[in-house]
């Protein structure tokens, strides 16, 4: 005969099966029926506690669990399991002592010594996290979770090796993992290998279709290589699948961004940022949208990078503590560069040469670098001073290391582009901070006190839209540094053809409708002309459709204009051997771009802005004489570029001339630091006058 505590352990074991069978309902109704007839069954309770904490019930699976325990303390998965629901709510207390319990009822319970791990990396205890992992491996060297884990805690600690050596043993354990691919491909993706991390991703993918973090580390990757149309469809799938998903919509806006799709690209932007409104890199972006867009205002631009500073910079400013720094105005200075460009790009094109003519018995130079990888420029900046790796390094620590280096001026390289370290900044760890050549304007910071421009960049009159004080170089407000691959000057292409060529080299972002306008009348009166257009992603069929269209609605056929994607840089400077005369965009101006093309000797035409994005090129040309090709409006743009096209004998002389005035009016570095030095000196001095 059957007794009732038979019939109880026959329904126990039909819940259980509905349980494995992920039926939860039908095995959450059995346990009720037990409970109701036993209200302590502690065997019940614990599974309805499972159950719920799998339905993501953590108030319900944890009084369930609670009541168990109150029948049977001594068990170690119950603890376990109220570990967990506690962590689902936010007691990290209350999850900590059930794990530590449990692993002192079951010493060898290495899923708990893995569920702890990850409560403790929680809370940041990172040293405790790595050890509770590895108590799991100990216990269980081919368990799958841990390795994972260990990986993300030795990455978040910059031991990158490690990090890696761990999502591979994970993978040789389980090579379909989905979690430890999607954590390999990250790790990869940020240390610029993006074919490795692309393939990473797409394993990942393969086993959950539905990964939408991988799908947003897959968009990333294929942006970063220039498939940018690609990046945009993983981007939309991955916000489909997770619509509040912030950085998916983040990712998604750079690369419609990168695609010129400035009103779409707004819009994703913003989508972003409503979703996560804490996130400064997030707004970052916004603001760095904006500066591409026709019509905006420095004024305009002034308020949104003043309300970046209210919402994250504002709140820090409580922490700001005086600097013991020496008063003395004349001593040698410390001078710490923070930037995650130091090497070819930009940034280190145009600084390089002036930071290696400072001084150094006047200025001994700290670099704080974010970069990934290393080429000839990052090593020539190493040369120079102090070197940090400081790309994993969390804020707080950051501001702590530059105070702890006693630092007096503290130069900022990035501004508001991807990687900058403006929250740092906002910390204040320097008496004298300055903003310098990574960025097209204010920082919007007040922890900024200075911006480097010139006369031209930000003439007088501009200063009240800027929350920094204008440090103003007399001639300009950077020094280019040339390639020293650069082939010679070659002759006028139109010379040996005997039709005019334009061309430019530039992010599609800055390639607009109305610029495009602007190029087709410009091709119109110039018959037989041909327009070269080269930019990463400009080889993106989607991209290239979006172009010949526009181009084809001013009447010009699409075939005069050529489009061509990435190329390494000496093939980019004798790609500047075909064109005669440089297009400039608007209201996004280039700026490497125009160096590269006059010192290839090609003139460029530009129309001049008001914002200090709208302005690279009318520094350049200022500096090296040509004036007339600096425009006040599209009419005068246009007009320039035609009178130019029909002007051989000038062309000519300024292909022969080009790369002697570059030379000597933007290329010398040792000119450049004397004016540099003079600045920081002179905003050292005021620091202390106004300190003493």
């Amino acid at each position: 005969m059957q007794t009732e505590s038979d019939g109880l352990c026959d329904r126990l074991a039909h819940a259980l099966r509905q349980f494995k069978a992920q039926d939860l309902t039908a095995a959450a109704a059995l346990c009720q029926q037990i409970l109701e007839e036993t209200a302590d069954h502690a065997a019940a309770l614990y599974l309805l506690g499972v159950v719920r904490l799998q339905q993501g019930a953590h108030r319900e699976a944890v009084s369930a669990l609670e009541k168990s325990l109150a029948v049977n303390e001594a068990q170690p998965a119950c603890h376990a399991n109220l570990g967990e629901a506690y962590r689902g709510l936010g007691d990290a207390a209350k999850a900590r002592f059930h794990y530590e319990r449990a692993v002192q009822l079951k010493p060898d319970y290495s899923e708990i010594h893995n569920n702890f791990g990850l409560l403790l990396q929680s809370l940041g205890d990172n040293d405790a996290a790595a050890a509770s992992f590895e108590k799991a491996l100990q216990y269980n060297p081919r368990m799958v979770q841990p390795y994972t884990n260990l990986g993300s805690v030795h990455r978040s600690q910059g031991r990158i090796a490690e990090a890696e050596a761990c999502y591979r043993r994970a993978l040789q354990l389980d090579p379909v993992s989905a979690e430890a691919n999607f954590n390999l491909g990250t790790l990869l993706s940020d240390l610029g290998r993006r074919q490795e991390a692309e393939a990473s991703y797409r394993q990942a993918l393969q086993v959950r279709p539905n990964h939408a973090k991988a799908l947003r580390g897959l968009g990333r990757v294929l942006a970063q290589q220039g498939r940018r149309s690609d990046a945009v469809l993983c981007c939309q799938q991955a916000v489909r699948l997770s619509p509040n998903y912030a950085q998916a919509w983040d990712t998604m806006g750079s690369a419609l961004r990168e695609q010129g799709r400035l009103d779409e690209a707004a819009e994703a932007f913003r989508r972003a940022l409503a979703l996560d409104p804490a996130s400064p890199a997030i707004h970052s972006n916004v603001l760095q949208c904006e500066q591409y867009c026709p019509g905006v205002t420095p004024a305009k631009l002034a308020r949104l990078h003043a309300d970046w500073d209210a919402r994250h910079a504002e709140p820090l400013r409580s922490g700001w503590s005086a600097h013991p720094n020496d008063r003395d105005p004349d001593r040698p200075l410390r001078i710490g560069i923070v930037s995650p460009d130091l090497g070819n790009n930009p940034v280190g094109i145009l600084t390089i040469r002036g930071l290696e003519s400072l001084d150094p018995q006047s200025m001994r130079l700290y670099f704080y670098s974010g970069r990934r990888g290393d080429d000839d420029r990052t090593r020539r900046f190493r040369r120079l001073g102090e070197w940090r790796e400081v790309r994993l390094q969390s804020d707080d620590g950051l501001a702590r290391q530059i105070r702890d280096d006693k630092i007096d001026v503290l130069f900022d390289l990035s501004g508001h582009v991807g990687g900058n370290r403006l929250p740092v900044f906002a910390r204040k760890p320097a008496p004298v901070q300055i903003t310098w050549a990574g960025y097209v304007g204010t920082t919007g910071l007040k922890a900024m006190d200075y911006l480097v421009a010139d006369p031209h960049q930000v003439p007088d009159g501009d200063d009240a839209h800027y929350r920094e004080r204008i440090l103003r170089l007399t001639d300009c407000y950077v020094s280019y540094d040339p390639p020293a691959e650069a082939p010679d000057v070659g002759p006028s292409p139109a010379a040996r053809a005997g039709t005019v060529t334009f061309g430019g080299a530039h992010n599609p972002s800055k390639i607009n409708p109305d610029v495009v306008g602007a190029w087709a009348e410009i091709l119109r009166r110039v018959p037989d002309s041909r327009m070269l257009l080269r930019y990463r992603g400009l080889d993106d069929p989607p991209v290239q459709r979006r172009y010949r269209e526009l181009f084809t609605t001013h009447g010009i056929d699409p075939a005069r204009v050529e489009l061509s994607g990435w190329c390494p840089p000496p093939q980019l400077l004798e790609w500047y051997g075909s064109v005669d005369i440089a297009l400039d965009p608007f209201p996004y101006s280039g700026g490497v771009t125009t160096c590269d093309a006059l010192w290839m000797g090609v003139p460029v035409v530009t129309l001049v802005g008001s914002t200090f994005a709208g302005r690279h090129a009318y520094t350049y040309l200022s500096n090296v004489g040509l004036t007339e090709l600096a425009c006040k409006d599209v009419a005068d743009y246009v007009k320039a570029a035609v009178t130019l096209a029909k002007d051989s004998e000038r062309l000519t002389e300024l292909r022969s001339q080009l790369r002697g005035r570059m030379l000597t009016e933007v290329c010398d570095g040792t000119r450049f630091a004397q004016g540099l030095q003079a600045a920081i000196r002179g905003a050292w001095r005021d620091w202390c006058a106004s300190h003493s």
